[in-house]
């Protein structure tokens, strides 16, 4: 049995445990369990003792997701082999006594082009640690670390950029040159008919509705409103629908829009510039929506944490600016305000975990006709009825309370403190209590 065998059949032992994260949103890779942050901790001590081998399993072990199995690690003896899941791309590695290597196809020619070879030549001089390079007829993305200078560290940022890169730009380019056919996919579980047909109709009436709503409001008395909404609904597609590929980008841009150059550019005209923005997405086929539609493992986020007081303070801005439409009684815009002041974090920020299950909870009550329809059985709020499923809400922030106290030793959400009388009613008290989260160590 060869070094790696032995490391790795020692490690299993240590395997860590799965966790309950909702299903939806962008992957954090904000909530590794207490295990996997111990495997980081070996895993630079190792390295700094020089006894590399440990430090790259304890390395992978730390990084592998037991929920979704998103790192599969192979030793080989006094060798290695590993794959990284990472949206529609499939990171292939190799590790030896002297380095370790890992590439990604991003897409392969049909006929050679020169403004694709400008284009690689272009993004190789924006990359830190991976390079462009042609296989043949293949575009491929490589690293390649000596085993020796391969800290954790070091290791972690380059095959994060190496598989965001890759990711990103496969669909990117694929659709802006027809010299490019697409490759390295086959591992890409696509939905099932039904659920992109569900996601689909969803993703029309949202973007419809919204749109709808804007068009009959004055653009400079509703401005800072209009803003929201728009924000809002970008949200709301990237958490429940979950896109991919050009889809994801197209959200994306017309997210920069509202956030780029605000002190220069008044906000009626970059809403002006992003509801243009949305209005593009109506105008795309079907087939065309569908297929960025499909089920995907990620090992990285695309998000950073961030302080839990940048979290509150954008609930409570958003509090003052929601109280003149509650005034005024545009409670559909308040209501969209309310929503937005959480989904705004959880699609900037890599969320502490029972954030995200409480932000989940939050959009299951607001769109519980979604979750059903995606076979949830919960009926947590009846549009119809206009009523609540107090006793469940109730028992599903009990239960986070509860699994997350081990971590998180002052965190604590009043149910008591929640009001069930409306929609409006609800989030407010809910998010009220969410400001009041405490992330911090137990002295």
């Amino acid at each position: 049995m060869g070094l790696f065998d032995r490391l790795f059949s020692s490690d299993k032992e240590e395997e860590t445990e799965p966790i309950d994260v909702p299903i939806f949103g962008r992957y954090s890779d904000n909530n590794k369990t207490a295990a996997q942050l111990k495997k980081w901790t070996q895993s630079k001590k190792s390295y700094d003792a020089q006894k590399y081998s440990e430090s790259i399993v304890d390395f992978f072990t730390y990084l592998r997701d037991p929920n979704i199995d998103n790192v599969i690690f192979t030793p080989d003896g006094e060798n290695a082999k590993f794959s990284i899941f990472q949206g529609s791309k499939k990171v292939s590695g190799s590790i030896d006594e002297n380095c370790v290597r890992a590439e990604v196809s991003i897409a392969k020619f049909n006929k050679r082009s020169v403004p694709v070879l400008r284009k690689l030549l272009e993004k190789n001089f924006q990359l830190y640690y991976s390079k462009f390079y042609l296989d043949d007829d293949k575009i491929k993305l490589k690293i390649y670390n000596n085993v020796l200078a391969a800290a954790p560290n070091k290791l972690y940022y380059a095959l994060k950029e190496l598989s965001i890169q890759a990711d990103r730009l496969d669909d990117i380019l694929v659709d802006d040159f027809s010299a490019l056919d697409a490759d390295g996919i086959g591992h890409i579980e696509e939905c099932t008919p039904e659920e992109k047909q569900i996601k689909y109709d969803f993703f029309r009436y949202w973007l419809d509705k919204t749109i709808a709503k804007i068009e009959k409001l004055k653009p400079d008395t509703f401005s800072g409103g209009i803003s929201y909404m728009m924000l809002n609904l970008i949200y709301k597609l990237d958490y429940l629908l979950l896109p991919e590929g050009r889809l994801t980008e197209k959200l994306e841009e017309a997210n920069t829009i509202f956030w780029k150059n605000m002190k220069e550019i008044p906000v009626a005209e970059r809403n002006y510039k992003m509801l243009r923005k949305l209005k593009e997405l109506q105008q795309w086929k079907e087939e065309d929506v569908k297929k960025y539609f499909y089920k995907a493992k990620h090992t990285f986020s695309l998000t950073k944490p961030t302080p839990f007081k940048n979290v509150i303070d954008t609930i409570n801005t958003t509090f003052k600016n929601a109280v003149w439409y509650r005034e005024n009684e545009h409670n559909d815009i308040a209501l969209e305000m309310l929503e937005y002041s959480f989904a705004y974090s959880q699609f900037s920020f890599s969320l502490p975990k029972p954030a995200t299950q409480l932000f989940d909870i939050m959009m299951h009550v607001n769109h519980n006709d979604f979750y059903i329809a995606m076979g949830y059985q919960d009926i947590l709020y009846n549009r119809a009825s206009k009523t609540f499923d107090t006793k469940k809400i109730i028992e599903k922030i009990e239960a986070i309370n509860k699994e997350n106290q081990e971590r998180y030793k002052l965190m604590n959400i009043d149910t008591a403190a929640l009001d069930f009388e409306n929609l409006q009613s609800f989030n407010f008290t809910l998010l009220l209590q969410i400001t009041k989260l405490d992330f911090r160590k137990k002295k």
